[in-house]
This record gives C-alpha cells, structure tokens and sequence, in this order.
C-alpha cells in the first residue's frame, strides 16, 4: 500500500503523455499542448511527437509565404511582392509591375506607361495621347500634348533591367533603383490620398481611403493620429475591413459582441438577453475556427 501513491502519479503522467496530441506538419503546439494551424507567411515543416514543450511556426523571408498546407515557403509570383518576413504574397498596386519571382516589392511604371489588370508589364500609352505621370493606373491617365499638365516626357521602354533593378521612370535610362529601395512618387492618381507612411519610417504613399482598413475615411499615421480611423485597432475586432470609407466588423474576439450597426465591438458582458443579434454575433465570433485576427499590415509601397 506505500506504494500506491507515486505508482498512481506515474500512470497519470504516463496517461498525459500518451494522451497528448501529436502535432502534424503546419501546426504549432501551444502552451496549453494543444495543436494549432500556422498562420500565413508561417511554415511549421515537421511533426511534433507527444509530450514535446510548446513552440512556435517560423517565418518564411521575405519573397516568400509559406503554401497552403503551411509546412514549406514559395516565393512570390511575378506581378506579386512580400516586402516582410512571416507575411503574405500581395498583388502589386495599379500603376506598379514586376516579373520576377520572389520580389520583395514592385516597380513603378515610367512616364508615358500605365498599369491597370496587369501586374507583370506596364502597357505603353497610345500615341494619340502619350503622357502620363509615372505610376499611372489607367488608359485615362494618358494625355495629349494640349492636356498634358506636368506630365514628363515619356520614355521609350518600361522594362526591369540586368540584376531585377527598375528602370528609370522618367528618362528610360539603363540605371534605375533597386527593387528593394524604390521610392513611390507623392504624386497620386486618381482615387488615391497621398499619407503619411503607415511604418512610420518617413515619406509618403498613395492609400484608397475608401476601402484600407487602416486609413479608412482618411489618413491615419503610425501613432494613430488623423483624419481617418485605423479599423485594425478597434477594441476587441477580429476580422475587419473599410467599405466606402467606413469600418465594418465582420468578426469579434472572444468576450466581444458586435454592435447593432456593425462598427465596433462591445464587451459581452455589456449585453443583455433582449440584444438577441449581438448575442448572435458573439457566439458566431466565439466559435469560428481559427479566424484570422486583424492585424496591421506592414505596408510595401514606400521603399
């Protein structure tokens, strides 16, 4: 009988062990032991036998994200960019290309050029109107001679250059800035707000204030400061977007309910049985499975 005590200690931990969950290829255990998805631009390449401590997915660098089973990176395709590690390959903005894989960011299109649906070349303005400012996202962004207001004379080629380096926007040149360290123009085209860079590294990019979810209905700075309302910092959102210069909440952590008119989260506590839709709302953000919680993006537009 003395030695009933540790032989039902060491079955129980024993049992723990046993029972623990084996974590797969693209998943990460938590401190609870519990298994977890990675998150995108996060690859977790090896499974994890029981009983093993918490850890956590790394990073794929940028160019890269991790693919869809989160076990391996892949680099960016052409006409896309990853500007950070652990992030997301995205398409580059209108008015920019690449058309290389991997690209950490994208190159802006020379005066006298224009990109709209195509993120791999910029299309050459029509010789009826052949002016446009570098950056141009659109065929109406070329003009004629009597329209032209600033517009610089257009170059003849808008090709990346020997060692993925952009061309020269304005004089067509066989020198250029790197992909890494291009600069945006403080010149935006219609439709887009020039703001003060979200990263708070300095210098300006051109934001659509109607529809980014951290500059909506206005500039926001990295402090927070401005006209506008950064979305991703609203108390306890979880999944949020800018429609029309306006924030709507799609989803709210757990505790949080979303309000009647779907701008914001309110602590759950906060409501009452007869508030049915925002019950409603919290237990649809409470159970959702693995949601992906807003969070503010590293922008890439400014280099």
């Amino acid at each position: 009988m003395i030695f009933r005590a540790p032989t039902l200690l060491v079955i129980a931990l024993f049992t723990s062990l046993v029972l623990a969950e084996r974590c797969n290829p693209g998943e990460y255990r938590d401190g609870n032991g519990r298994c977890r998805d990675c998150a995108d631009g996060y690859i977790s390449p090896n499974s994890s036998p029981n009983g093993q401590p918490p850890y956590s997915c790394q990073p794929c660098p940028a160019g890269q994200t991790s693919d869809d089973t989160h076990t391996q990176c892949q680099k960016c395709t052409p006409g896309n960019y990853n500007d950070t590690p652990g992030g997301t390959c995205r398409t580059c903005s209108s008015g920019y290309f690449n058309n290389v894989s991997g690209a950490k960011s994208c190159c802006q299109c020379c005066s006298g050029f224009y990109s709209s649906s195509q993120r791999t070349n910029c299309n050459k303005c029509p010789s009826s109107r052949p002016y446009s400012f570098p950056g141009s996202n659109e065929n109406n962004d070329c003009v004629n001679q009597s329209n032209r207001k600033g517009q610089p004379e257009p170059v003849n080629s808008c090709n990346m250059v020997a060692n993925n380096y952009c061309p020269n926007p304005t004089d067509g040149g066989p020198t250029g800035s790197p992909i890494a360290r291009k600069k945006r123009d403080t010149h935006c085209t219609r439709g887009l707000e020039s703001c003060p860079h979200y990263s708070g590294r300095g210098g300006f990019e051109c934001v659509n204030t109607q529809n980014d979810p951290e500059s909506c209905g206005g500039c926001v700075s990295f402090d927070g400061k401005g006209s506008g309302t950064d979305c991703t910092a609203l108390e306890g959102v979880s999944v949020t977007r800018c429609a029309k210069g306006s924030c709507v909440v799609d989803a709210c952590r757990k505790g949080y309910a979303k309000s009647l008119d779907g701008s914001s989260c309110t602590l759950a506590k906060s409501v009452d049985g007869s508030n049915s839709e925002a019950l409603k709302s919290w237990n649809s953000g409470a159970t959702s499975k693995r949601s992906s919680p807003a969070k503010r993006a590293i922008r890439g537009r400014v280099f």
